[in-house]
């Protein structure tokens, strides 16, 4: 039996909120238990801190056998990595960042259980989804947004946008078509079942813009362009902490999802089977009127989508592959 401890005294911030829903999970399993909250290290196996507050120093003071392992680690953190056992990454662009500092990485996604409720949804339009941060909204607007709009030109489209409102403040964008409806919605947890379910098309922007992208590949060509660069080569922008978790919550909600191609993407995703990973504008604008056009294929890809989820990255299946890591990698390695 592995006894493990969750520790953090940030209990209120979102990322804490999903790790302790998700993990509490492994107490239906009869080979691990897990505890949160508690400061009594000498009686566990394993502790879990999360990354902005990691007390590295006093668990191991307390309890030297003790593994400790640390949950969502950001870049900015500046944690010492020196006496930690492990890494939970919430996908494979932060573990593969964070390899340099451990081999032992498992990839624990975040993401809000749901459960799926099905919806009866207005054939007279188009409603696409998008839930998030304001900054991939301001980092859409030159693939994404074109693309909504072209399909805004055929079809009656509503563009519900769930983010921080209140404390980021709304999201300015000049529409073109008047076919075309943004809504802005304040983020709630009820949030995803009250909008997020009713949405046609699940959008997921996670690419950051490049500017003076031609310039950035004219510098970086190699002498006598001896790799033989050219400029339709892609030039990809994502952050350390891309994940797969908000198309995670279209996948539990059945809504068919496109998705920026990032690493967890494309490994979520297969592509024109359960989904869309698209990169250009002209490769949303193909993947959103497909869909649109097509009630058969939106129900098709989410049941697929669905699946998937179900079968890879339920919190049932992840915590029987966390435990098992635990146990052949954490503990049986002295």
């Amino acid at each position: 039996m592995i006894k493990l401890l969750f520790q953090t005294k940030n209990i209120k911030g979102p990322s804490t909120i999903f790790n302790q829903n998700l993990l509490k999970g492994l107490n239906e399993l009869k080979d691990i238990s897990i505890d949160f909250y508690n400061t009594d290290y000498i009686n566990y196996d394993v502790v879990l801190f999360m990354g902005y507050d990691s007390d590295i120093k006093k668990a191991k003071q307390s309890n030297p056998s003790i593994k400790v392992g640390i949950i969502d680690p950001r870049p900015s953190f500046n944690i010492d990595f020196t006496d930690v056992d492990f890494i939970l990454a919430n996908g494979i662009e932060m573990r593969d960042y964070f390899s340099k500092y451990s081999k032992n990485i498992f990839n624990y996604y975040i993401y809000p259980e749901l459960e799926f409720v099905k919806v009866k949804k207005n054939n007279q339009k188009v409603v696409i989804g998008y839930h998030g941060n304001k900054i991939h909204l301001m980092a859409s607007k030159e693939r994404l947004m074109p693309a909504i709009e072209l399909l805004a030109q055929k079809h009656k489209v509503e563009l519900w946008l769930m983010y921080d409102v209140e404390s980021l403040g709304q999201w300015k964008y000049s529409k073109l078509s008047e076919n075309l409806l943004i809504k802005h919605i304040q983020w709630s947890e009820d949030g995803y079942h009250k909008y997020m379910s009713q949405a046609d098309i699940g959008v997921v922007p996670s690419l950051m813009p490049i500017k003076n992208i031609s310039l950035v590949k004219k510098i970086s060509k190699s002498i006598f362009n001896v790799l033989n660069e050219n400029f339709s080569d892609y030039f990809l922008r994502f952050k350390v902490t891309s994940n797969v978790g908000r198309g995670l919550v279209f996948a539990q909600l059945k809504v068919p999802v496109i998705m920026d191609m990032t690493p967890s993407a494309l490994q979520f995703v297969s592509d024109s089977e359960n989904g869309f990973v698209c990169y250009s504008s002209e490769s949303w604008s193909s993947a959103l009127f497909k869909l649109a056009e097509s009630e058969d294929l939106r129900l098709a890809m989410a049941e697929n989508l669905y699946k998937e989820f179900n079968l890879n990255y339920s919190s049932k299946e992840i915590n029987i592959k966390l435990m098992n890591f635990l146990l052949h990698n954490i503990i049986t390695n002295n």
